[in-house]
């Protein structure tokens, strides 16, 4: 899931994927309440106006934290607001502009992560009503 309003980072991140994964967009003003656990990884693009604006309340909002892997994409971070992202959740971010390579391998290790959440969720003692 790639949630961004940019045109430019749909079409290369439609690019770095393999021909068997699906690419599901959305934009900000159509998060609502949605829940987000069924992808493989969330792809959040914070463009300069959002980072200029602290705007990463987006990744609490999303409340996804150890349930979907989340890489922020970030226009024109400081050190500070990349470790705002990663305190509030997200796995990793690249700095934009971001070369194609770069971003598909960042996009592959996070499939890792899935896995090892999907691992944790199946290997972990079940709740008082039996749900994992």
């Amino acid at each position: 899931m790639l949630i961004s309003e940019n045109e430019k980072i749909r079409n290369q991140t439609t690019r770095i994927l393999d021909k068997e994964d699906s690419l599901d967009e959305m934009r900000f003003h159509e998060l609502n309440s949605r829940i987000f656990w069924d992808y493989d990884i969330l792809v959040i693009h914070f463009d300069k106006a959002k980072v200029s604006n602290k705007e990463f309340k987006t990744i609490l909002d999303l409340n996804c934290k150890g349930k979907v892997p989340i890489l922020a994409l970030l226009e024109e971070s400081s050190v500070l607001d990349q470790f705002e992202v990663l305190a509030l959740g997200a796995v990793d971010y690249l700095e934009l502009p971001v070369s194609d390579e770069t971003y598909k391998k960042k996009v592959q290790e996070l499939y890792k992560w899935k896995w090892f959440y999907n691992w944790g969720k199946k290997n972990a003692p079940p709740n008082n009503d039996g749900s994992r």
